[in-house]
């Protein structure tokens, strides 16, 4: 149990007040010891329940003073919920699980309890939706509160999970209209560039633009697919691919945007080109995401660094790894949580999707998408694909 020095129980576990002057007053002597030593026992096995009741309970509960600006005690489930040390919680001075340092319990002298929802910041850094049930306690004299608090990240979790759902379903319904009105226009866009492509004369460089123009609508297309994927699983067509080589494909198509900003591309390949089972359109995509939102987070002039390796799981199983690190702000914890739902995003006329598709493309690879390290530093995005054959010298992890 969390307690600061001297801290009586809480007022509501508390013993009634001993009237052991009145009992002095009343008569013999002895009469009135035995009586007091009975009181006295009284009282102990009444602060030995009431000590009980307030550590053994699967409720956390949390002891803050008047004002909410400081925890004085806090049984072990509380402590267990939000990370700390038995010792931790009254030795902070403050409330530390709160960034402003204090609760707002809404208890004034009419009102014996209140009931609010707050989002309270574990040790770990993690937040937590947490329903503050707020009573004084009774016969306080300096006007103490016990907080009686339920944990509803987990149930948030789960609806917003059905929020998702809902979502899903709806994007199934609108998908096939969707790539019906892009394909048909796009379909006469790349017969023409194709016939371009294969007329006998062109300007000097004509060419190539024509060929770049068709990929960047092959990309389209296969951005359409992925949608559609999103809304219903499809099966990838797979086959062996160079791993560096369609890295260096998704930076061909940057290679505007890239110059524009004078931003760096600093490759720290690994000594071998891992070999991977993958459907390179999806992957493509996946690349061409992780590496736009780098571009967009680091400054102009700035440098980002793709490093390849490769890593041994604790259960033997070979990973090629790629990671992408930017020079930007960093990702908020509140952002980060929220990464790879649908439909969330911080950017201006952002859909919310290429996380989310990426995410999905990967676990169907067998593979994973995630973010090791944030920070004002930059961010790490880690791409894992399981590897066709080890490699010698990779780091387990």
């Amino acid at each position: 149990m969390t307690s600061v020095p001297a801290t009586p129980l809480p007022g509501h576990l508390s013993s009634p007040a001993q009237p052991e002057a009145q009992i002095l007053a009343a008569g013999g002597q002895q009469e009135n010891l035995a009586t007091l030593d009975n009181l006295v026992r009284q009282k102990t096995a009444w602060e030995e329940r009431s000590r009980v009741l307030f550590e053994n309970p699967a409720t956390p509960l949390v002891v803050v003073d008047a004002e909410g600006s400081r925890v004085l005690e806090a049984n072990p489930a509380a402590t267990r919920l939000l990370g700390y040390f038995p010792e931790g919680l009254a030795a902070c001075g403050n409330v530390p699980f709160l960034d402003s340092g204090r609760i707002d319990h809404g208890l004034t002298a009419e009102t014996r309890s209140t009931c609010h929802q707050h989002v309270f910041r574990a040790k770990t850094g993690e937040l937590l939706d947490v329903e503050v049930t707020a009573t004084r306690l009774a016969g306080s004299q300096d006007g103490r509160v016990l907080l009686s608090l339920r944990d509803l990240t987990r149930e948030k979790c789960m609806h917003r999970h059905l929020e998702q759902v809902e979502k899903m379903v709806m994007m199934g319904r609108m998908a096939s209209g969707i790539a019906h009105e892009i394909r048909n226009p796009l379909a006469a866009v790349m017969l023409n560039l194709q016939l371009l492509e294969h007329a006998p004369e062109h300007q000097p460089g004509t060419r190539q633009s024509i060929h770049a123009a068709l990929e960047g609508v092959n990309r389209i297309e296969q951005v359409v697919q992925n949608t559609l994927h999103l809304a219903r699983s499809t099966p990838s067509r797979r086959e062996r691919e160079l791993l560096h080589g369609m890295i260096d494909r998704a930076l061909w198509f940057l290679r505007v945007p890239l110059d524009h900003r004078g931003i760096r591309i600093q490759r720290e390949y690994g000594s071998a080109d891992p070999a991977v089972m993958v459907d390179a359109r999806q992957v493509q995509q996946v690349l061409l995401n992780v590496l736009q939102n780098a571009l967009e987070a680091s400054p102009p002039g700035a440098s980002i660094v793709i490093r390849t390796s490769s890593a041994v799981t604790g259960t033997g199983n070979a990973l090629a790894l790629v990671d992408v690190v930017d020079n930007g702000p960093g990702v908020a914890p509140e952002v980060l949580q929220h990464l790879f739902e649908p439909f969330r995003t911080t950017k201006p006329g952002g859909t919310g999707l290429g996380m989310t598709i990426s995410r999905q493309i990967m676990e169907q690879h067998s593979g994973a998408i995630t973010i090791p390290a944030t920070g004002p530093g930059g961010t790490t995005v880690r791409l894992e694909f399981p590897l066709l054959h080890p490699v010698s010298g990779a780091t387990h992890v």
